[in-house]
C-alpha cells in the first residue's frame, strides 16, 4: 500500500471509529431515544463502506456503555449543583472526548491491532 493511500486510510479509519463512538453514545445518553434514532437513521456520515471490524464494534460499544455510566453517575453526583447545571450533560462531554485527542490515540491503537484483518477486508 503506498504511503498516500496508508495516509488517507488512516484518516478514514479515525474518523469512523470517532463517529461510529459518537453516534453510540449519542443514542446511549439520551435513553435510545426514538427522536436522536431518527437523527442519526436520517444522516449518511461517514464512509460506505464497512472500515471497523467487529472486535472495533465491541470496543466502541464496551467504551460508550462505560462513559454512559459516567455521565449517570455524574448527574446522579451533581443532584444538588445550582439550578440549570443538574442532571446529565451529555452534549458537552462528547464534545469534550471528540476534542481532547483521547478517541483519536484510541483509533490509533485499535488500528495497529486490526492492521491485518483491515488491510484484508479493504484490499
Amino acid at each position: 500500500m503506498s504511503s498516500l493511500l496508508n495516509k488517507q486510510y488512516r484518516h478514514i479509519y479515525i474518523e469512523q471509529f470517532k463517529l461510529t463512538y459518537f453516534r453510540q453514545l449519542l443514542i446511549k445518553s439520551f435513553n435510545n431515544s426514538s427522536a436522536v434514532r431518527e437523527i442519526i437513521n436520517s444522516d449518511y456520515s461517514g464512509f460506505a463502506e464497512p472500515i471497523l471490524t467487529q472486535q472495533d464494534l465491541k470496543f466502541i460499544d464496551s467504551l460508550t456503555t462505560l462513559d454512559n455510566s459516567y455521565l449517570r453517575t455524574d448527574s446522579i453526583a451533581g443532584f444538588n449543583r445550582a439550578e440549570g447545571a443538574q442532571g446529565k450533560r451529555p452534549l458537552a462531554f462528547i464534545m469534550q472526548k471528540l476534542t481532547d485527542k483521547s478517541l483519536d490515540q484510541l483509533a490509533k491503537k485499535r488500528l495497529k491491532i486490526n492492521d491485518k484483518e483491515i488491510q484484508r477486508l479493504v484490499f
